[in-house]
């Protein structure tokens, strides 16, 4: 029996009524399916995992999900299926965590382990799901902010981003407030690798692992007047966590039923979400780079599926278009914007 089991049976004995039906992992959160019979909606129940995130952290992560989770809360699909309750460690039913529960709709989310996206699914497949990712990004886009850093209920950031996993990362080097505008948030973050690669001394496994993690980080501070912009844009959310094992699917449908985990999501600078999403084929740049074949073969896939995420992107915005046009030929209010202000033009 596994620690996961073990989770499992006491959140069973906890739950009354309720029925253990599944469960499924991340890497800092573990969710519960439960069911309460025939006919009867059912309950996801996540908890942040043990020993994968520092145990004085583990309430600042869930309260970070309950701030973006209230302050998105109408701009669908973004919303995780049916929200109800929320607790800190002193809440928590047998004393597993702080938690977070929905009623859950007909969706199941995939783990992905050592999956890549098939290269043979049909395209108007990806084309459902790609529309209803783009039409999410375009929303969350528009929810912007005057600086750069985590958010509150109120919609007005606070610290820049904190560092809640277990990396020995001394905490006195955590930025305490937040950035203005991209550049310094830029450089804070390219000091804060070389301090993380300075601090923890387990990161590497041989002397040429470690030279290339030092001049990957090092080459990063060089390429920073290449990826910042004199340009003051508002800090627009982003979610850097949005992947497949965080999209609740219906498998028959392929309808996008609610997104969860939003702990990393901050208001970041607007270059973060002009760019593509990593996830398009399933695992992230880093993974192909390291274990399929290495960065060719990464865009030789990748940039098709961009190219396809785009043309579903402006499919949204024309949507939007139409729709402000409507509304302002009718007298009401609406923006309609240009061409070069589109997401699809910038990504």
């Amino acid at each position: 029996m596994t620690g996961y089991d073990l989770l499992a049976e006491a959140e069973c004995l906890a739950w009354e009524t309720g029925e253990y039906l599944d469960f499924f992992k991340g890497s800092f959160n573990v969710c519960f399916h439960i069911g309460f019979g025939e006919g009867q909606p059912s309950a996801l129940i996540r908890f942040a995992k043990p020993s994968h995130t520092l145990s004085s952290r583990r309430d600042e992560k869930v309260s970070n999900d309950i701030r973006v989770i209230e302050f998105s809360a109408n701009t669908p699909p973004s919303q995780p299926p049916t929200f109800c309750c929320w607790g800190l460690s002193d809440k928590s039913p047998a004393q597993l965590g702080p938690f977070i529960m929905w009623t859950s709709s007909k969706g199941y989310a995939y783990d992905q382990a050592e999956l890549i996206l098939d290269p043979a699914i049909p395209s108007a497949t990806l084309d459902t799901i790609y529309d209803q990712l783009a039409s999410h990004l375009l929303q969350i886009s528009r929810l912007t902010f005057p600086s750069i850093g985590a958010i509150s209920k109120e919609a007005a950031t606070q610290s820049g981003p904190s560092s809640q996993l277990n990396t020995g990362f001394p905490h006195s080097h955590l930025p305490t407030t937040p950035f203005p505008t991209a550049t310094p948030f830029l450089h804070s973050l390219t000091e804060t690798h070389l301090r993380h690669f300075q601090s923890q001394r387990n990161l590497c496994q041989d002397g040429q692992n470690v030279r290339k993690r030092f001049i990957a980080r090092r080459k990063l501070q060089h390429f920073l007047p290449k990826c910042t912009t004199q340009k003051d844009d508002p800090s627009p959310l982003f979610n850097d966590d949005l992947q497949p094992t965080n999209i609740l699917i219906n498998p028959s449908t392929l309808k996008i039923t609610g997104i969860i985990d939003w702990e990393f999501t901050n208001a970041m600078p607007a270059q973060f979400i002009h760019d593509p999403p990593w996830s398009l084929l399933l695992r992230g740049p880093n993974v192909w780079i390291d274990r399929f074949g290495g960065i060719a073969q990464f865009l030789e896939r990748y940039v098709p599926h961009v190219e396809q995420f785009v043309r579903s992107l402006v499919r949204a915005e024309a949507k939007e278009h139409d729709a402000a046009a409507t509304a302002a030929r009718a007298g009401e209010h609406a923006v309609v914007q240009g061409e070069e202000e589109r997401l699809s033009t910038r990504m």
